[in-house]
């Protein structure tokens, strides 16, 4: 079954795919239709039938995430560099809010835990590991640098190779590890109250990380 409405012609990939927790509905991603769909879900047969499809405001809408309670889903556009959010209704259907954060390239999108649904406080993963937040104490942004090269200074050649037999601690590629990755591996460990963190890349395409409690 295709994700995207019959007319529509064009080149797209999906992303992201959820059912609600009540198992009525379906919501998936479409990166080049860049929208949403919702699908309602047979209870019997389980066959999907098309509701809706909703503008992302936005590119390459990769990620989506619903908030706790399920009242509002959030759209992280990676190509957009957005976050955009929709009204859930009790038929599962979606409404456009006002509501748009200006965010580098995100991919996923996490609720913190302990806090009421109206404080809930969004914390974003990015491609390359960034982590925004705002620093409400101080009325100002607070976030990682984006490290947006694969290149590093050795001192030399034994300095080098110590490196990458991991007789030592530094940085030697990009995808593996670098100071933007250490500053989320850092702050995912704390959020989820663990000792330590990593994050590696997976099939090329999507990213995984483990706490060490």
């Amino acid at each position: 079954m295709r994700s995207t409405p019959a007319d529509f012609t064009g080149y797209s990939t999906g992303a992201e795919i959820v059912v609600d927790r009540a198992g009525h509905n379906l919501y998936v991603t479409n990166r080049g239709h860049d929208s949403v769909g919702v699908f309602a879900i047979d209870p019997v047969t389980g066959a999907l039938a098309p509701k809706q499809w909703v503008p992302t405001k936005g590119s390459v809408p990769r990620f989506f995430a619903f908030d706790p309670a399920e009242r509002f889903l959030y759209i992280a556009n990676q190509g957009g560099h957005s976050i955009v959010a929709c009204k859930v209704g009790r038929d599962g259907k979606l409404s456009p809010t006002s509501f748009r954060l200006r965010v580098g390239s995100p991919a996923c999108i996490v609720f913190s835990r302990g806090v009421s649904h109206e404080r809930q406080e969004l914390r974003f993963r990015d491609p390359v590991g960034a982590c925004r937040r705002c620093a409400r104490s101080r009325h100002r942004r607070a976030g990682a640098a984006i490290y947006q090269t694969t290149a590093y200074v050795f001192e030399d050649a034994d300095h080098a190779a110590a490196l990458f037999n991991l007789q030592t601690v530094g940085f030697i590629y990009s995808r593996l590890t670098n100071p933007t990755n250490a500053a989320l591996e850092t702050r995912l460990a704390t959020l989820e109250g663990g000792r330590g963190c990593t994050w590696r890349p997976r099939v090329m395409r999507r990213r995984c990380w483990r706490c060490f409690r």
